[in-house]
């Protein structure tokens, strides 16, 4: 999963899941973690990493996997919703 991964197309995207405050909040957070060119797996663990410390929520990562699936990055969908199955 070392595929490069589009940071600014996946943020672009944020503007159909959440409203503009919630926006702004989780732009700021991952221009902090991530740069315009990493690796999906770099990203994943980033999104993972802030689930943990509790600086994003659950519905938080449900976006990712919502914007992931629709930018078409199946394993990554996969790996993210493992999180949930218990």
């Amino acid at each position: 999963m070392n595929e490069q991964f589009n940071l600014r197309d996946f943020l672009f995207k944020f503007k159909d899941y959440t409203n503009e405050n919630n926006r702004c909040r989780l732009y700021n957070i991952l221009q902090k973690q991530l740069h315009s060119d990493v690796t999906l797996d770099h990203a994943l663990t980033v999104f993972e990493s802030l689930l943990n410390q509790k600086k994003i929520n659950e519905q938080d990562f449900d976006i990712f996997i919502q914007i992931l699936r629709k930018m078409n990055y199946h394993n990554a969908v996969k790996r993210l919703e493992g999180w949930f199955i218990f």
